[in-house]
């Protein structure tokens, strides 16, 4: 498939595309299945669509009516429409392959109203087969790191979404505004989303997680631009269950201001009252799992949480030297901000004496996002719900940390990183994509759309593939083998 970039774009209509009147035109179509034909009844074009940033170069069927229908031409054809930059390119549904463990739940179907096939995503080319990315086929990769060698993806910018129609966004953009399946509209789930820029990203993550029965708080740090705060607004208005966190914190790594958001947003959402388990995120990352499959796999949790925890790698030198001993018999504990935590875990985190006495403790410490919540997972002694009962040392075996897969590249976190690594972590790559399509973890971080960005693409045409098989078949895969086994789930109070 050729293509080239064009200057200027100049309107046309489908009819003008389908009999070839677009062909000297700086203008873009794309194409999708369908079964129309042409006035003239010798092409038999395909539905066309708008793709404002590149010019494709695409191959219509010629149909010979005197010899055999197997016997066809292609020929090229240059063609084209506009369309508003918001506006989410559907392309042809790619093959993706997603090994399925044996483990199926058939669920009670509901309505869901799917205008087009989930696979609706923001592509800025449809020139690879994310299939044989996914599969990591050699070929593949080296066609996609040439395209992206040659092709720069055009962000929408964030001032775009300033000025969006609601109604006529959420359509075009096909969000799931129907639980997929009676379990999860029995199990809602409460988010919070942490941003500082580049809305097109964060407003891709919310789409891919999406759904009508969660809540979601959406914090963004004081000191994002004037758009990015109007942006976020006003995608956020668009939903009744989307909404801005009640206090911006201007975000710094080391300090108290990565907890405080998320302290927030927790007490922002404990007034609704439905919820099951809270999961935080920011604004770079990507589900490797549906809803759906999450909501099976915290059901499995049964009330346990899931935070990474190690105490032989603490750095113990990030204690306050005024204020050496921890309060209330905590046992310290070094993990991570990014958390999957029951209901009775985050009430028990806001208005537990003893977690604010070590909120107050902490504060005073280096980074203390990665000891406080942690700290409490691993402290049974205070009853903490759904506490982990076992060692404090997070594993590749039994104890794995499920809430997140991010390659440190080192300890129990090294993996090959082919995209690039900025301080320690992975920033995933095209070749990375084989290996994030088999992990069980619920989230991956982390991902730049201005990096390989046919890694994100790929990774959202695999969910909303697995969506698309969710919402047609009333089922969803998970291995409930696995999760079932998992050390904290068998051993946490």
């Amino acid at each position: 498939m050729a293509v080239r970039r064009v200057e200027s774009f100049t309107k046309v209509t489908q009819r003008d595309c389908v009999n070839g009147n677009a062909l000297n035109s700086h203008v873009i179509c794309q194409q999708i299945d369908t079964k129309e034909k042409s006035d003239e009844g010798n092409l038999t074009p395909r539905k066309v669509i708008v793709n404002k940033k590149v010019e494709y170069k695409l191959l219509f069927q010629h149909q010979n009516q005197k010899q055999n229908t197997n016997n066809r031409i292609q020929e090229n054809a240059t063609i084209s429409l506009q369309k508003s930059a918001t506006t989410r390119s559907v392309v042809k549904p790619v093959d993706v392959h997603v090994t399925r463990p044996v483990d199926v739940y058939v669920a009670t179907p509901v309505d869901v109203h799917v205008t087009k096939p989930v696979t609706v995503r923001d592509v800025y080319f449809s020139a690879v087969n994310c299939s044989k990315l996914l599969s990591g086929d050699r070929y593949e990769q080296k066609r996609a790191a040439d395209f992206q060698k040659l092709n720069k993806k055009v962000q929408i910018p964030d001032s775009t979404y300033a000025d969006i129609d609601c109604e006529r966004f959420i359509k075009e953009n096909d969000y799931v505004m129907s639980a997929v399946s009676e379990e999860e509209k029995d199990f809602p789930l409460a988010f919070s989303i942490l941003i500082f820029k580049d809305i097109e990203q964060f407003e891709r993550l919310l789409r891919a997680i999406y759904r009508p029965q969660n809540y979601y708080c959406v914090h963004v740090d004081s000191k994002s631009t004037k758009t990015v705060h109007r942006a976020a607004e006003k995608l956020s208005s668009c939903f009744q269950n989307v909404f801005i966190a009640s206090r911006s914190y201007n975000v710094e790594w080391g300090t108290i201001s990565i907890v405080q958001p998320e302290l927030t947003c927790m007490h922002d959402l404990m007034k609704y009252k439905k919820w099951k388990y809270f999961i935080n995120l920011t604004g770079q990352e990507f589900p490797l799992q549906t809803n759906w499959q999450i909501v099976r796999i915290l059901k499995i949790f049964n009330g346990a949480n899931n935070l990474e925890g190690t105490v032989a790698r603490r750095n113990v030198d990030r204690v306050n030297a005024l204020r050496p001993v921890p309060p209330v018999n905590i046992t310290l504990t070094k993990g991570s901000v990014h958390i999957t935590a029951s209901r009775d875990f985050i009430h028990y985190i806001l208005y537990d004496n003893n977690s604010l006495l070590f909120l107050d403790w902490v504060k005073d410490t280096y980074v203390p996002d990665e000891t406080y919540f942690s700290s409490l997972n691993y402290s049974p002694q205070l009853d903490v719900p759904g506490s982990y009962l076992g060692i404090p040392e997070t594993d590749t075996d039994k104890n794995l940390f499920i809430t997140r897969f991010k390659n440190w590249g080192d300890g129990p976190f090294n993996w090959p990183c082919y995209g690039r690594r900025v301080r320690q972590v992975c920033i995933f790559g095209v070749k990375d994509l084989p290996l994030l399509s088999s992990r069980p973890e619920l989230f991956a971080n982390k991902f730049y759309l201005d990096f390989e960005p046919l890694t994100f693409d790929c990774m959202e045409e695999r969910l909303h593939a697995r969506v698309h098989s969710e919402v047609t078949s009333h089922q969803s895969y998970i291995n409930t083998a696995f999760y079932s086994e998992l050390d904290f789930v068998q051993h946490h109070l």
